[in-house]
């Protein structure tokens, strides 16, 4: 009775240690599953926190800073533009003043000077002229000289229109020009230009609360880069609006401040209790799963098919036989089973452990069929607007750009375009591809070719460029052409530009763009370089094209009497093709040239990157005839030097060069 009781209570026990011993083992496998899965949520729910952190409070808070921007812009342009409506509504006064129409009748110099003088001192302007009809020349006499702006304004004024006022700077003074005409019998007969200084605008634009970030006064002209004219006030914030002033050239940009951001910020509240939600959520279903995959990983292994059961009939069969202290000493306590997915991670499964790297860019590439390769030509991008060439595309070449750009060590690369009725969509675009690289953009405007080329050497932080234009063909096309580190791109480096967008071979990042002036700086070199022996009059056709912008000032400052011939900028170039080596183009030209008795004659492409000239007889210099005197003269002072010139030269020119 005792050696079974005490059988008995051996068996027992070990009954209870079998039992306890199994009940840990599935606990640490339900554990280990358990926090598994729970790992993987965790991941989950920070990613969809990050996701929904985006969505429900910067891009609302974006928003709600966008509209605070433009409301803030909004307040001060409607209390700058009462100022600039008081200004005017003064000035204009003066149109109905009978004795400032009674001196332009009178056309007597003396008194009108004299008027002049005390309505300067009443005004407290700067200069006052009032212009009799049909009178106004250029003139660098005084403290405001009269040059082709000022010559445009009044001519506007003098057909009856009141022209917006127009800010500028001599020396280092900021000034503003206000015109008005003035009229008799509904009949123009002369004009006011009233020239103040800038301070008044500046002190009332400067009234504001610059803890809200920084307020910028912008003038911009349709052919020339934006003015920054005053600022005053910081902003730290990118979201930034600009509000025109209307009837002004004039804009307001307002960048916010951190402290305009606070006020912005979105509460937390609906993002914390959707991820509180989230997070309890996953804690269930991680519980959940747990069991499920220890169930299903039991009936899959046969060596853990054991259940609690059969583990204490074992133990019954073998109680007589084997010492209960001896049960488990054959079981090591790390012999554990290894599940698929710890034996993958743990590297034991066979496999290196490596991984396969996936590059820089794991974009799909894109279908050739959709980046039309007649297009890509030897020297540049060239195609139909809205057809071959559209604006989808030109983000893309701008993406493939700014990518070959930073590949070859730059930063920054300029951009400018010409002045077709297309391009400045193109460039906008373009330019967003360019930044969506991480390159910078220092966009110079509306400017011929040789202008972008002369910056990519001018500027110090930059060696490349693109210019939009399609040069000399007609309206309806438009195009590309590339600079890299001072090389024009041709051949393998076009074609290159369309094998990087076709496989995505593209960096990914945030560029700024800023606005620089090339103009002044590409005259004063050419004028520091070039002198004209006597008076040259010289009729200059741009063909409504980009040249018309720098051709005439750039001719007149080397000391020429300029007669502007379709030099007003028009992208539907209406009098004729910008192509001068078609001869019916230059019958306007030979007109003008013999009506006026010029010396000579100057027709430019559309891009201003080549020209035809023109003499006093009408004849027809093409541009070969004009390398054979140049290389006369070339030759003549430098013997046996090289002369380089293209294949589309006439025979006689390789004659004349190899008889000088």
């Amino acid at each position: 009775m005792t050696n079974n009781k005490s059988t008995d209570q051996k068996r027992n026990k070990a009954i209870i240690e079998a039992h306890q011993v199994a009940t840990n083992k599935r606990n640490r496998i339900k554990q280990r599953i358990f926090f598994s899965l729970l790992l993987v949520f965790a991941a989950l729910n920070s990613i969809a926190g990050f996701y929904l952190y985006q969505q429900l409070i910067l891009s609302h808070e974006d928003e709600n800073l966008a509209a605070l921007s433009e409301q803030v812009a909004n307040e001060r342009k409607e209390d700058l533009a009462n100022f600039i409506k008081q200004q005017r509504k003064m000035f204009e006064s003066l149109a109905q003043d009978q004795t400032i129409k009674q001196r332009l009748i009178e056309n007597n110099p003396e008194q009108r000077n004299f008027h002049e003088k005390g309505l300067e001192e009443r005004l407290e302007a700067i200069k006052v002229r009032i212009i009799p009809l049909a009178t106004a020349q250029k003139t660098d006499e005084g403290p405001v000289p009269i040059r082709f702006s000022e010559l445009d304004l009044i001519g506007r004024a003098e057909k009856g229109e009141i022209p917006a006022p127009e800010a500028l700077k001599i020396g280092k003074d900021w000034m503003v020009h206000w015109i008005v005409p003035v009229t008799r019998d509904n009949q123009v007969i002369g004009t006011i230009l009233i020239t103040m200084p800038a301070q008044s605008l500046f002190k009332r634009f400067r009234a504001v609360d610059t803890n809200l970030g920084e307020f910028e006064l912008l003038q911009e002209f349709t052919a020339s880069p934006v003015q920054s004219l005053n600022k005053v006030g910081e902003g730290s914030s990118n979201n930034s609006a600009t509000i025109k002033i209307p009837g002004t050239y004039w804009s307001i940009k307002f960048t916010a401040s951190d402290h305009l951001r606070k006020s912005a910020a979105e509460p937390l509240t609906l993002w914390l209790l959707i991820m509180s939600i989230s997070l309890f959520a996953s804690i269930t279903i991680c519980w959940i799963l747990s069991r499920v995959a220890y169930m299903m990983m039991l009936r899959k292994d046969t060596g853990q098919q054991q259940s609690l059961q059969q583990v204490v009939s074992l133990a019954k069969q073998n109680i007589d036989e084997t010492p209960v202290g001896l049960l488990y000493q054959n079981k090591d306590i790390l012999d554990v089973e290894i599940i698929a997915e710890d034996k993958k991670i743990l590297g034991i499964d066979g496999s290196t452990g490596k991984q396969t790297g996936i590059g820089n860019n794991n974009l799909p590439a894109v279908d050739p069929d959709t980046i039309p390769p007649q297009i890509f030509r030897a020297y540049d991008i060239r195609g139909v607007y809205g057809k071959e060439l559209t604006l989808d595309l030109a983000f893309k070449l701008g993406h493939a750009i700014g990518s070959e750009a930073l590949d070859q060590g730059e930063k920054s690369i300029v951009v400018a375009r010409d002045a077709r009725t297309h391009s400045e969509d193109i460039t906008r675009t373009l330019i967003k591809g360019i930044l969506a690289t991480g390159c910078h953009v220092i966009n110079i405007g509306i400017v011929p070719t040789p202008l972008l080329y002369f910056a990519t050497f001018h500027f110090s932080d930059t060696r490349s460029g693109v210019m939009v234009t399609a040069s000399h063909n007609p309206k309806e096309f438009n195009g590309f052409k590339v600079v890299m580190q001072n090389q024009a791109l041709s051949d393998n480096g076009v074609q290159e530009l369309r094998e990087r967008i076709i496989n995505q071979r593209l960096h990914q990042g945030t560029g700024q763009e800023t606005s620089r002036d090339i103009i002044n700086a590409y005259i004063e070199r050419i004028f520091s370089d070039v002198a004209i022996a006597g008076q040259i009059k010289i009729v200059v056709d741009a063909a409504n094209a980009v040249p018309g912008i720098v051709a005439p000032r750039l001719f007149e400052e080397l000391g020429c009497e300029v007669i502007p011939l379709f030099c007003e900028l028009d992208g539907s170039f209406p009098n004729h093709d910008p192509d001068p080596t078609v001869e019916k183009n230059l019958q306007a030209l030979i007109a003008k040239v013999k009506e006026t008795q010029a010396d000579v004659g100057v027709a430019f492409d559309g891009d201003g990157d080549r020209l035809v000239v023109v003499t006093p007889r009408g004849d027809i210099l093409w541009p070969d005839r004009l390398l054979m005197l140049f290389a006369k003269d070339v030759l003549q002072r430098n013997p046996g030097a090289d002369i380089l010139f293209d294949v589309k030269c006439s025979r006689l020119l390789n004659q004349v060069i190899s008889g000088y």
